[in-house]
């Protein structure tokens, strides 16, 4: 159940799993697909960087935690608006940086870059998807 809180002069809510639903089911009906190709696009990016995650042979310097410490989602925040992102958990992640990206980090490289490189392209896609279904 959802759950008004309020506080000092703002309004908060609580999102459980049954709002979440609703708020899939509206979005849905609004934009047939939309969750779909958002979720579709976030996984590949997702799925692209755990397989190319670096996890060297030196076991006492790379034992693959923080690959195993990489997810993906798609939530609902209180703005209103749909976020897809991809995200590593392990602290350090933001400082790995393997031979074979010569100096480069693997965050920005096969997480954070991938993700810009799909913003506009999804936007536009979800653009047209919108203004389709509007038309009729």
């Amino acid at each position: 159940m959802s759950r008004l809180r309020y506080g000092t002069g703002s309004l908060s809510v609580e999102v459980d799993d049954r709002t979440d639903q609703l708020v899939r089911a509206a979005v849905e009906k609004v934009a047939p697909g939309a969750l779909q190709l958002i979720e579709r696009e976030v996984r590949e990016v997702f799925d692209n960087a755990k397989a190319r995650w670096p996890v060297g042979p030196d076991k006492r310097y790379r034992t693959g935690h923080s690959r195993d410490m990489l997810g993906w989602d798609v939530v609902f925040d209180g703005t209103g608006l749909i976020r897809g992102r991809v995200y590593c958990t392990a602290e350090w992640s933001k400082y790995i940086a393997p031979k074979g990206l010569k100096g480069r980090y693997a965050f920005a490289e096969y997480l954070r870059k991938p993700m810009v490189a799909k913003t506009r392209p999804l936007v536009e896609a979800l653009g047209h998807l919108v203004k389709s279904e509007l038309e009729g």
